[in-house]
């Protein structure tokens, strides 16, 4: 396994699986689908794309996890 910033060709699905996992979160899973996709994954969005934070994929043959890394106060 390696682990390595993500590739471009996978940003589309750890947008998409971050957005599915979270909206079936607790609390989350109340909110009305359209102020979910107005407010909430466009954050999840701005969050990837911040240049501060790390975007890291595990590869084997092929994407197989990812995580978003923020740096944070000491």
């Amino acid at each position: 396994m390696i682990i390595r910033p993500l590739d471009a060709a996978d940003y589309g699905y750890a947008l998409f699986s971050w957005r599915e996992g979270y909206k079936k979160a607790p609390g989350v899973d109340r909110v009305p689908w359209s102020y979910f996709k107005e407010t909430i994954a466009p954050q999840l969005a701005r969050l990837l794309d911040d240049p501060t934070n790390r975007v890291l994929g595990a590869y084997e043959d092929k994407l197989r996890g990812w995580i978003v890394l923020s740096p944070g106060k000491r």
